[in-house]
């Protein structure tokens, strides 16, 4: 059996390099770097092993509530049963070869740079790929130019007409947000929204004040504004999609999502793991193999700004 060695101590290269070990520290890795895991939930996850593995879910029957007089017949909805699925269908992959001397003389830290920097590559993959695709499924009364299921009077920006976004309205847009869920009467806790880094910066500059961080130096560090917006939760993030809108004077665009965690419901695994010896060219390889689903389960929970600077 090969031995890794390294400075002061011999390893078995099995305990060092194992599928269980590797998969565990780059889902740790990855989940750390995204910003998706704000605004998006597990709860269906279950065993997912392979890509093309699918989650069966039953969608929630909404109760009419009706007035009662006392000797009344009840009248009852007869409404089948509807389900949604979450369907593993991406995969995605990092490859790594390196020659065998330069391995065995730093094993353990090439392992865990590599590590790192997989995990980091892999949140910032799923990240772009669910914050450019979920933004389509927002309900039609949170996105637009006149989003608000009851008024129609909150301007969301649309294509031909993006929100333009400065320090002037940076925070204000988000208030807009708020009224636009309060609307359509989702749930206060847990609303979150990741705008771009310079829409953020602009929010940190029109709220600065003195000794306004104070205490927050964490929070900062984590990529969040270190007080709430109207009871949203602000985090950046810098993989959203650059739109180029022709119908509008060509002007570089986002769609920005905000949202509840349990609007959007997502899988994901490292199912493989491998490292290995090839003797006859004389390398050490590795590679990992990742699965991902997500679905949006929740399009009320869900909305989206189309936006400028």
């Amino acid at each position: 059996m090969a031995i890794i060695g390294y400075a002061g101590n011999s390893v078995d290269a099995a305990k060092i390099f194992g599928t269980q070990e590797w998969s565990k520290k780059i889902l740790a890795f990855n989940k750390a770097k995204q910003t998706v895991r704000h605004i998006t939930n597990e709860d269906y996850a279950g065993a997912v092993k392979k890509e093309s593995d699918t989650v069966n879910i039953a969608r929630d029957i909404m109760p009419i509530i009706k007035p009662y007089s006392r000797g009344q017949d009840f009248e009852y909805q007869n409404e089948e049963i509807q389900s949604t699925q979450l369907v593993i269908d991406k995969a995605f992959y990092a490859g790594n070869k390196v020659e065998p001397i330069d391995e065995r003389y730093s094993a353990l830290n090439r392992m865990n740079m590599w590590t790192k920097n997989v995990g980091y590559g892999f949140g910032m993959y799923v990240d772009k790929t669910i914050l450019n695709d979920i933004y389509a499924d927002a309900d039609p009364s949170n996105r637009g130019l006149t989003a608000g299921v009851e008024t129609q009077s909150v301007n969301l920006g649309a294509t031909g007409a993006p929100l333009l976004i400065d320090i002037n309205n940076c925070i204000e847009v988000i208030e807009s947000m708020a009224l636009v869920f309060d609307e359509i009467d989702t749930p206060e806790e847990g609303r979150t929204v990741i705008i771009p880094p310079k829409w953020f910066n602009l929010c940190l500059q029109r709220m600065h004040t003195v000794g306004f961080y104070a205490d927050a130096k964490g929070v900062l560090e984590q990529g969040q504004l270190p007080k709430m917006i109207a009871g949203f939760k602000v985090y950046k993030s810098n993989q959203y999609n650059k739109v180029t809108d022709t119908s509008a004077g060509n002007p570089t665009c986002y769609n920005v999502v905000f949202s509840l965690p349990s609007a959007t419901t997502k899988a994901e695994n490292v199912i493989k793991s491998k490292e290995g010896e090839d003797m006859r060219n004389a390398y050490l390889y590795r590679y990992h193999l990742q699965v991902l689903g997500y679905k949006v389960i929740q399009p009320t929970h869900i909305g989206t700004a189309y936006i400028t600077f």
